[in-house]
């Protein structure tokens, strides 16, 4: 009766004790919540960029209760020996275990830290920052899972670290995507591949659009009708995949496109033409020297080696004076109007430019611009866009 007594009065003691020692893990949580209310107000003081990451993602909650629980776990022995407990193997494990939890919140603050890092600089360095994040959160994680565990087993980290590596080919098996998403990114990154906020296009997986995230192992795309694709990293190393930056880049986005010519339409001009087209400033110098140039090499023909002027020729000439004085369309890039071999559905005039706005809607615009104004002003060259009506 009385080792029953003295059992269950000692097992009361430690009850007492893990209740204390919980209030004082709940007291820590409450200073630290505290002290992270006070923080808050006084960032209202403060204009940085980082404060905003700070606190978006808890840093300073993690940091203060990381202290709270250091300072608990350091004085965990001296409150034990004051409370005279003579049980020596509880004693330990108390510590040991008050560490092991301490242990964890400096995890859990050096991946709040590590998040702040990657959000500040995600946008501004090539590197695929959250896929080098979640790489050192994996490292640190398991870092503190061993030191947490020796500290729980008072067993050196480096006799854990030696049974570990007899579960190196397990561990390889288990984390190989993990493995060869981030050696897939540093090859991402060192052959400048992809950023985020390049526009892709790969085929084989459905993508269109634009990259938002590099991750570890899988990088992500917002195609434009905001379906979002995950691409294995390793993807990108071993297909193929287009990529617009550099046009983004070299500030001009083709134009290449066709106005198909009705061929029956394609005739001489005759002096009356030539005078009526003459008003038309832009093609009043080519007219010119062209019947200058004609004059000269027609001074020995005779009627039927005669050079003349065509419609054609003249519309075309006119396209690229109208292209050269755009001020959307770059001069730093091949422009030029030429035909096409003929079709069964006309003569292909395709227009050859670089809009010096590579965005895209306003790409679009200036490209409907153009042919908006070549279709309506074709008439004036009595030439007609071919069309096919019905079963012609």
């Amino acid at each position: 009766m009385l080792d029953f007594f003295l059992s269950f009065h000692v097992w009361l003691q430690y009850s007492l004790v893990a209740l204390f020692f919980a209030a004082s893990l709940s007291i820590c949580r409450w200073l630290a919540r505290k002290l992270h209310e006070l923080t808050v107000k006084l960032e209202h003081f403060v204009i940085s960029p980082w404060i905003g990451l700070l606190e978006k993602f808890h840093f300073f909650f993690s940091f203060y209760f990381m202290l709270m629980s250091l300072i608990l776990a350091a004085s965990a022995p001296v409150i034990l020996q004051e409370l005279r407990l003579e049980h020596q193997l509880l004693n330990s494990l108390t510590s040991r275990i008050l560490w092991a939890f301490a242990l964890f919140t400096v995890c859990i603050t050096l991946s709040s830290a590590v998040s702040v890092i990657s959000a500040r600089f995600e946008r501004n360095i090539r590197l695929p920052v959250k896929g080098l994040s979640q790489a050192v959160k994996i490292i640190i994680w398991i870092v503190t899972g061993i030191l947490a565990l020796s500290a729980l087993l008072n067993k050196d980290p480096a006799y854990l670290i030696g049974g570990l590596t007899a579960l190196s080919a397990v561990l390889l098996l288990v984390f190989q995507s993990s493995i060869l998403g981030l050696v897939s990114g540093f090859q991402l990154v060192l052959n400048d591949l992809v950023r985020v906020g390049d526009w892709i296009v790969m085929p084989g997986q459905n993508a269109d659009g634009e990259i938002t995230d590099i991750l570890l192992t899988t990088v992500r795309v917002r195609n434009w009708d905001n379906t979002v694709v995950n691409i294995p990293a390793n993807t990108f190393i071993s297909n193929s995949f287009a990529n617009w930056r550099e046009m983004s880049d070299s500030g001009g986005r083709r134009i290449k496109r066709a106005i198909n010519i009705d061929m029956k339409t394609v005739r001489f001009l005759d002096n009356d033409d030539i005078e009526r087209l003459k008003k038309i400033r832009l093609l009043q110098n080519y007219l010119k020297k062209k019947q200058e140039e004609l004059r000269e090499a027609n001074r020995n023909a005779d009627q039927f080696n005669i050079t003349r002027i065509t419609n054609l020729g003249t519309f075309r000439q006119y396209i690229l004076e109208y292209l050269h004085e755009n001020e959307f369309v770059s001069n730093k890039f091949t422009c030029m109007v030429r035909q096409l071999a003929p079709t069964p559905e006309g003569l292909p005039m395709e227009i050859y430019c670089f809009c010096a706005d590579t965005r895209w809607v306003n790409y679009e615009n200036v490209q409907s611009d153009i042919f908006d104004h070549l279709l309506a002003i074709i008439s004036e060259f009595d030439l007609k866009v071919f069309q096919r009506i019905g079963n012609d």
